[in-house]
């Protein structure tokens, strides 16, 4: 009786297998799903005291009576990491929302996702752990301002200095508070003026440097102004160079101005600065070499006489108007503009360099017809010319040593870059440098050609 009743038994079980088998096989659509208890990821979180301090430190940030002062918007960016010793690294593991609160003090509230390991240090990092200062606008409140963007600090907990119980992290005594005292950055409120009448000047673009570290603002909107006054700018300043050059430069329209430190200068991180800056506006000059005589720019334009011969340097703004002349252009010469327009075969214009030059613009030009520009070394050295345009009608003999860095568009109608002698067409090859790719024409003397034959290599009857 044992054994049958243990025979039912397995009898039993082998259908319930079978049953199992059959079903979990089946291609029925009806199949009951076993529920899941996977475990949670488990999340920690935090609340903490926070300060912003005094000085010029961390968003949100106004300026009372010539005082950066800060207060918590409770927009800001707070990122929470873990150092971790084996990488040696910072790892991101939550994030932080602060309160608003008008002052410098208020209360956050951090989460933790599940890699944060117990016995790590916490770091937080106002603003982001990644500082970013491109894309200023010169403001230090509003849209893009330094106040919303480009401000940062940190500050930590060593693992002593809190406890976990369960999934909550809890500051000890006396750790009750975060201090973001120090910001990484200066912030400097520059007031800019031109040198040569005291009026301020509004630039599209300003450049802070000091030699380690540049800060670059490329589209400052006309609103910018509206907001700070004319010729007034904010700027976040990572941390740099210690005593040295600081170099500033500023473009309005067309013109460039320049200031340096006559001595060396710090700009030390969680600092504020107001700065009066009186700039120099930088002009060509362009010198007739047989006279000596200055050529003045009338109405935006340089005109020189056919058949003279001029020396240009320095760095500034204006087209140049010539025909039958010979230009010579000293090393570092920046000009923004066109330049030169050989009339035909017998008024062919010659640029002679004694250095680098940068042109911003159109060197020759669709008005050329049958002119052209012979550009070679004076001094018999290697030069560039970093070309910003385009080759549109223009015609380039190019001598050895004489290379064309060209960052425009060819349009070959009428277009050509020849050798020195103009006896053959030079094609370009491409460099990329940084973001930029060039169209590069190496120059070349004139053609090498054995001349033909102007008698009988062999003479007379018999041979």
């Amino acid at each position: 009786m044992k054994k049958f009743m243990t025979d039912i038994k397995t009898l039993a079980a082998l259908l319930m297998a079978g049953a199992a088998f059959t079903a979990c096989s089946s291609s029925d659509d009806n199949i009951i799903e076993q529920p899941q208890n996977p475990t949670e990821p488990k999340v920690y979180t935090m609340v903490i005291k926070a300060s912003k301090g005094g000085d010029a430190t961390t968003r949100a940030l106004k300026d009372v009576s010539g005082e950066i002062q800060a207060y918590w918007s409770g927009e800001e960016t707070i990122e929470v990491g873990q150092y971790n010793y084996t990488t040696e690294k910072y790892d991101i593991i939550g994030e932080a929302n602060a309160a608003p609160s008008t002052n410098g003090e208020t209360t956050i509230t951090a989460t933790l996702n599940s890699t944060f390991k117990p016995g790590n240090d916490l770091y937080f990092f106002l603003g982001g752990s990644n500082p970013d200062y491109t894309g200023q606008v010169g403001l230090l409140t509003g849209s893009n301002s330094i106040s919303e963007k480009y401000d940062y600090a940190e500050d930590c907990l060593d693992s002593n200095s809190f406890t976990i119980v369960g999934d909550k992290v809890t500051p000890k005594e006396y750790y009750e508070t975060l201090e973001f005292g120090a910001a990484k950055q200066a912030i400097i409120k520059f007031t800019l003026k031109d040198k040569a009448n005291d009026a301020a000047i509004s630039p599209s673009a300003f450049t802070v440097s000091d030699g380690t570290s540049t800060v670059e603002l490329t589209s400052i909107p006309t609103t910018t102004y509206d907001a700070n006054g004319d010729g007034v700018l904010y700027v976040a300043f990572p941390p740099g160079a210690e005593n040295t050059t600081i170099t500033l430069t500023a473009t309005v329209g067309d013109d460039t101005y320049t200031y340096e430190t006559a001595t060396a200068k710090t700009f030390w991180r969680g600092q504020y600065y107001e700065i009066t800056v009186k700039m120099t506006k930088q002009e060509v000059h362009i010198v007739n070499s047989s006279s000596g005589a200055a050529v003045e720019k009338v109405n935006g334009t340089y005109t020189l006489t056919d058949g003279e011969s001029y020396t240009m340097s320095g760095i500034g703004s204006g087209d140049i108007s010539g025909n039958n002349v010979t230009l010579t252009i000293e090393d570092g010469t920046v000009l923004t503009g066109n330049m030169l327009t050989p009339y035909d075969g017998e008024n062919n214009a010659s640029i002679v360099l004694n250095g680098d030059f940068t042109l911003n613009g159109i060197i020759d030009n669709y008005y050329a017809r049958g002119g052209h520009v012979t550009i070679t070394s004076g001094d018999g050295d290697d030069h560039t010319i970093i070309y910003n345009g385009n080759l549109e009608g223009a015609h380039i003999h190019l001598a050895k040593h004489v290379t064309i860095k060209l960052n425009g568009t060819i349009y070959t109608q009428y277009t050509y870059v020849k050798n020195a002698d103009g006896s053959e067409d030079i094609t370009p090859t491409s460099e990329t440098i940084g973001s930029v790719t060039y169209y590069v024409y190496e120059g070349r003397g004139t053609s090498c050609k054995v001349p033909a034959p102007t008698a009988p290599i062999w003479g007379g009857e018999g041979n």
